[in-house]
């Protein structure tokens, strides 16, 4: 049965902080590979939902099959927008990180909004494929 682990912030930038602080123990104790990477993945993908959606989220990870899944669960059904890379822009960046950081990301419609995800690998390859 995979690991589940979940938290809830509201919509305030302070949350943020409180939700990285958290995920980092949480992936560190599944043994995923890249924490740091991780870590700020989620931190962005919990900004962008909190600076666009606006709304309260959820963070959810689930480690199985030697893989993590976090995803960013907002209540806004709006799509994401992914502009392309321009670096004379300050910010608008962070789904390039998602996508290049990650093995593999996407958005999915979820209660009454969306979960942007994303995955990476875990050292425990003994674990079942994830849900």
């Amino acid at each position: 049965m995979p690991e589940r682990w979940s938290i809830d912030a509201t919509p305030d930038p302070a949350a943020v902080a409180a939700v990285r602080t958290e995920l980092r123990a949480v992936l560190a104790r599944y043994g995923v590979e890249a924490v740091g990477d991780a870590e700020l993945l989620a931190w962005e993908l919990v900004t962008n939902a909190i600076f666009h959606a606006g709304t309260a989220v959820e963070v959810v990870a689930t480690v199985a099959g030697g893989r993590a899944r976090v995803s960013v669960h907002d209540a806004s059904s709006a799509p994401l927008e992914r502009r392309p890379p321009d670096p004379r822009r300050v910010g608008g960046h962070g789904l390039e990180l998602v996508d290049g950081l990650s093995d593999r990301w996407g958005v999915t419609p979820a209660r009454g909004g969306k979960a942007v995800w994303f995955e990476v690998a875990c050292h425990d390859p003994a674990v079942r494929p994830a849900v």
